[in-house]
């Protein structure tokens, strides 16, 4: 058996030693104040419009935060977030982009329209 070898079985039994003594897995001592101890709210599976969600990710996000979450995720399926996403009338889109435009407007921004295509 080479020196490698010993050093690695050695190594290895003095793990399994010290599981058995201390026992696997975290102990909670029940004296232990919690107080200071905090959940945290979030989500960690959320889609946007870029996959099969409804809603833009800004908008996702600002739902997020007004309803008092600490963490989020978005996981659209298998997408990258490049180019434009189109919202098409005959899809409800009239009233998606009527909703994202009050979005747009609560934050400051406002739509200028330069031409009409009517």
């Amino acid at each position: 058996m080479s020196s490698r070898c010993v050093i690695q079985y050695v190594f290895f039994v003095i793990l399994i030693a010290i599981n058995f003594n201390n026992g696997v897995g975290a102990k909670i001592n029940p004296d232990q104040k919690t107080s200071n101890s905090k959940w945290w709210k979030g989500n960690l599976h959320t889609h946007s419009f870029w996959s099969d969600g409804d809603d833009f990710p800004e908008m996702i996000v600002s739902w997020y935060v007004e309803n008092g979450y600490n963490f989020l995720a978005l996981s659209d399926h298998n997408i990258l977030q490049e180019g434009d996403k189109w919202i098409f009338p005959a899809a409800g889109g009239e009233a998606v982009a009527k909703t994202y435009l009050n979005y747009l407007e609560r934050n400051g921004l406002k739509q200028r329209k330069i031409r009409n295509w009517d």
